[in-house]
Order: structure tokens, then C-alpha cells, then sequence
């Protein structure tokens, strides 16, 4: 699958460079595909939008790793650093 984010909520399974301006974040939900899985994502100038996550299980609740930002938060840009393996993260934008 590749990264589709022309609608909301944004489905993205490899690292790349998403949004280069302004976005608003409202809710972020990682499911690694396996343990031991990293996940990364910074604005563009390489500040983190939330610390580093590593998987501790695969696709269940205690490896699922979610973040509700409420009514969210404006970025600049939203680049997904690391994702490794097959996991996927679903990015709801405002």
C-alpha cells in the first residue's frame, strides 16, 4: 500500500515528507505490525510532534499507540521520519 493522504483521516505506511506546510493535527493512531517497531514524526524542520514510540506487541490494543490532540494542534508540515517495517499510522487532520 502506499501513503494516501488526500482525504482525512490520512493512511500512511512509508516514511516520507507528507505535508511541507501548516497542518492541523487532531488525532494520531500507530499499529505496528510487529514488536520492537519504531515510529517517528517531526514538522519540517525536525522538531518531534511527540516522543519516539517502539512497538511492544503487534496490531493488538496493547501495541496500538494512540494520541487525541482533542481539537488539535497546528504543525509546520508533518513529516513521517521512521516508520519501520509494515505498521501503519492514521493521522485525523482539522
Amino acid at each position: 500500500m502506499a501513503n494516501v493522504y488526500t482525504h482525512n483521516p490520512w493512511t500512511l505506511d512509508t516514511a516520507a515528507t507528507i505535508k511541507s506546510h501548516a497542518v492541523k493535527i487532531k488525532k494520531m493512531v500507530w499499529h505496528p505490525s510487529a514488536g520492537s517497531q519504531t515510529l517517528l514524526v517531526s514538522d519540517t524542520s525536525g522538531n518531534p510532534l511527540f516522543p519516539s514510540q517502539t512497538s511492544i506487541a503487534a496490531g493488538d490494543t496493547v501495541g496500538a499507540v494512540e494520541y487525541d490532540f482533542g481539537d488539535g494542534f497546528w504543525a509546520q508540515g508533518f513529516v513521517l521520519t521512521t516508520l519501520t517495517a509494515t505498521g501503519t499510522l492514521t493521522v485525523y487532520t482539522g
